[in-house]
C-alpha cells in the first residue's frame, strides 16, 4: 500500500516522465519503497532541522518550530524523493499562446 509520498512519487512519474514509469518492472512495489524510504527520511529530517528544545521555550513557540521543520522537510523530501532522476523527465509540451 502507497502512502503519502510514494502517491506523490507515482503521480510526479505519470506527469514527468511517462516513459520511465512505463520501464519500472513492478510499479507498485517500486513506488511502496521509494514512499517507506521517503518517509523515513522526512522523519529523520524533521528532527534534523527542529533541533532541541531550548530553555525558556513556550509551547506555541515549540509546536511553530516542529511545524515548520515539518513543512521544510516535506519539500525537500518531496523534491529529493519523489521527483523522477533529471534525466528521465521528459520534455514538456510549450503552452498554448493566449
Amino acid at each position: 500500500m502507497l502512502n503519502r509520498f510514494g502517491r506523490q512519487a507515482m503521480a510526479a512519474w505519470q506527469e514527468l516522465a511517462p516513459t520511465a514509469l512505463a520501464q519500472v518492472e513492478n510499479p507498485e512495489t517500486f513506488f511502496e519503497e521509494v514512499g517507506i524510504q521517503a518517509e523515513q527520511a522526512w522523519i529523520d529530517l524533521t528532527l534534523q532541522l527542529a533541533g532541541t528544545d531550548t530553555p525558556g521555550e513556550a509551547y506555541f513557540e515549540k509546536v511553530g518550530r516542529i511545524e515548520a521543520a515539518k513543512m521544510q522537510a516535506r519539500e525537500l523530501v518531496n523534491r529529493d524523493w519523489c521527483r523522477p532522476p533529471q534525466e528521465a523527465i521528459e520534455t514538456q509540451p510549450t503552452p498554448p499562446a493566449l
